[in-house]
């Protein structure tokens, strides 16, 4: 069977596909006709466009991809089951090709909204995900304490010299694995931090108060930042992160050598890069989250719903005041945890 491993970019689609995604993900007047992907965030929409590329190239290896045709026509249950055979061919794991399948049931939310196509995710009565093993993922999980502990050193050993160019950048990352190591949220939220705004000065310690909007489940998130972090951030935000900006003006946390705001794409490899270095194998910001849910686990088993407050991640439903209080709770024991007292 010949494996297909195209992926067209937006700007390769059929003329007729490119205007219809680009009309129902344009945001227009709210009293307009409501926009199919209103609902959904950028990087949702970012991933299914993604995911419909992979579809389309799929399609084009294969003589179906007439570009005539409404994008919900070429959709058929024995081009889905060749498909999900490809990607098995191919190699991709379980969840990436469930994922594949998502993908292409939120693309046609967008590009034919007026058509029920949630059959995708079940083409043959049954949902692809229950005819997968779905087996976990085997990659190395860090250990909190340990990211956290060399996080701290490293910026221990760059604050010895800022005066020198090359140390900036290393202070700046040290702190920004500090702070993964020990709340582990996620890349997009960590990227949109201002100054003043997501990050305040509270006391003797910093608070980070995320609105919905770089949240993942559209709920506020706030959280205390260890005290033990106090005094690197003050030196960042008093001398790093003026040098790094070198002049220029901005409210955003994470600023880049070249003095411009630091991407969500540059952070993951700067995290991936430099933990590399150091143990060997490279992680992104998102293994953080593993990492503290296994950390809290391993080192304090006595503690089962640690991971769960540090993280906020609970579905209970209960008052917003009392998941705070939780969360606070969990916070207080992880600091001790990973200070390793």
């Amino acid at each position: 069977m010949a494996v297909t491993k195209i992926s067209l970019r937006l700007a390769d689609w059929p003329e007729r596909d490119r205007a219809l995604w680009l009309a129902n993900t344009t945001r227009g007047n709210p009293f307009d006709h409501p926009n199919p992907a209103n609902r959904l965030a950028a990087p949702s929409i970012k991933k299914a466009a993604h995911g419909y590329g992979r579809w389309l190239g799929f399609l084009a290896a294969h003589g179906w991809l007439d570009p005539g045709a409404h994008p919900a026509d070429r959709v058929t249950r024995e081009r889905l089951l060749m498909y999900f055979e490809e990607m098995r061919a191919n190699g991709n794991r379980d969840h990436t090709v469930v994922g594949r399948f998502q993908e292409l049931h939120c693309a046609m939310r967008i590009l034919a909204p007026e058509r029920d196509m949630s059959w995708i995710r079940r083409p043959f009565g049954r949902t692809v995900r229950s005819v997968l093993t779905m087996g976990k993922r085997n990659f190395p999980v860090p250990d909190s304490k340990v990211v956290f502990d060399w996080a701290l050193e490293q910026m221990d050993a760059a604050a010895a010299a800022l005066e020198i160019q090359a140390n900036l950048v290393p202070f700046r990352d040290g702190l920004l694995l500090a702070m993964l190591a020990s709340r582990g949220r996620r890349s997009r939220a960590m990227a949109g931090i201002r100054i003043d705004h997501e990050l305040i000065r509270v006391g003797d310690h910093y608070r980070i108060e995320l609105p919905p909007e770089l949240v993942k489940t559209k709920r506020r998130d706030h959280f205390d930042l260890p005290i033990r972090l106090t005094p690197h951030i003050d030196l960042y935000l008093a001398k790093v992160r003026p040098a790094l900006l070198a002049g220029h003006q901005s409210d955003w946390l994470w600023i880049t050598k070249g003095g411009e705001r630091q991407s969500q794409k540059s952070m993951a490899h700067q995290v991936a890069a430099r933990t590399a270095r150091a143990f060997g194998t490279g992680f992104g910001p998102h293994r953080f989250r593993y990492a503290i849910t296994t950390s809290a686990a391993l080192r304090a088993p006595s503690c089962p719903g640690l991971a769960v407050g540090v993280l906020a991640t609970s579905s209970a439903v209960l008052e917003e005041h009392y998941n705070r209080a939780g969360q606070i709770e969990a916070t207080l024991r992880f600091n001790k945890l990973i200070d390793g007292s």
